[in-house]
């Protein structure tokens, strides 16, 4: 959940520098995790999304319209993208 707060934050030119950078200290002292961080970053979006429906309902359609470009992207190249 962190690193998709960071992707938010800092943009994907720099979460790319940023996410090896922390690669690089994490394995120094663990092994990275084999599963790719990617599906669990989208899951992170579709929690938001149900919490956006769940308690503040008005805001939905406009959510699904700005995050469906995240999920087809990620579905048909597998890359995690932020809202155009």
């Amino acid at each position: 959940m962190a690193m998709l707060d960071l992707l938010e934050t800092v943009g994907e030119e720099s979460y790319q520098q940023l996410l090896t950078a922390f690669q690089n200290g994490y394995e120094a002292h663990l092994t990275w995790p084999e599963d790719p961080i990617k599906s669990f970053q989208i899951g992170r979006i579709l929690w938001k999304l149900n919490w956006i429906a769940r308690f503040q309902p008005e805001y939905l359609m406009r959510s699904l319209e700005s995050t469906m470009p995240i999920f087809e992207i990620y579905e048909q190249t597998g890359m995690l993208t932020l809202p155009k």
